[in-house]
């Protein structure tokens, strides 16, 4: 069995720390944007956003299998 080992190139070191950079970012806006009444509030609100999220993803997929245009539509 042969392992095989990506590393990143020495001037892309930081793309990791920037990723988590924007994550942070996000979290922080979102939290400061939004207000829950609890817990169960906040996870109604995180299934109602991840249902959007695979609609979403679902017509972008068929879409593409049809080659249209978003122009077209």
């Amino acid at each position: 069995t042969e392992i095989y080992t990506l590393s990143l190139h020495d001037a892309l070191r930081s793309y990791n720390s920037d990723v988590e950079t924007v994550h942070n970012t996000i979290e922080l806006e979102f939290f400061d944007l939004e207000n829950f009444s609890g817990m169960k509030d906040f996870h109604q609100r995180i299934a109602s956003i991840r249902h959007t999220i695979i609609w979403l993803f679902k017509l972008l997929t068929e879409l593409l299998q049809f080659r249209v245009n978003p122009i077209e539509l």
